[in-house]
């Protein structure tokens, strides 16, 4: 698990006795990472809006991009996201790219502040500003 702070729910393949129970999450939704905790038999993680510690094994990381849209971001729309990459060039320097996409259907829309929304689409959560 790396630190993304938004994680994936794959499913539970295993229940062990100090993890909480797996039932109150929804196979396929991204939840926001709050806390890693280590432990002698594996790792569990905490998420925001739910209570318990879960195992780290049902989850898997998902991209996050900073970007920037022209239209405000509503819900089953795509995004046309201008998101900053960190890429290589020809000498080997890591730069800071802009490079466009287009998103998957937004699934959820939060405001953020002025002009500045976090978009999670099926793969994505973009933290985006309106130009």
């Amino acid at each position: 698990m790396n630190n993304s702070t938004y994680i994936r729910y794959k499913g539970a393949c295993g229940i062990y006795s100090v993890c909480s129970d797996p039932s109150v999450l929804t196979k396929g939704q991204i939840y926001k990472l709050i806390d890693v905790k280590a432990h002698e038999w594996g790792t569990s993680l905490v998420l925001e809006d739910v209570e318990g510690e879960f195992d780290s094994t049902w989850f898997e990381p998902v991209a996050t991009f900073l970007g920037f849209v022209e239209t405000v971001p509503k819900i089953g729309d795509k995004l046309r996201v201008e998101r900053m990459e960190r890429l290589k060039d020809y000498k080997g320097v890591t730069r800071i790219i802009p490079s466009v996409y287009w998103s998957t259907p937004a699934r959820y829309v939060e405001i953020l502040g002025p002009s500045t929304y976090k978009v999670v689409t099926d793969n994505t959560v973009y933290i985006v500003q309106v130009l």
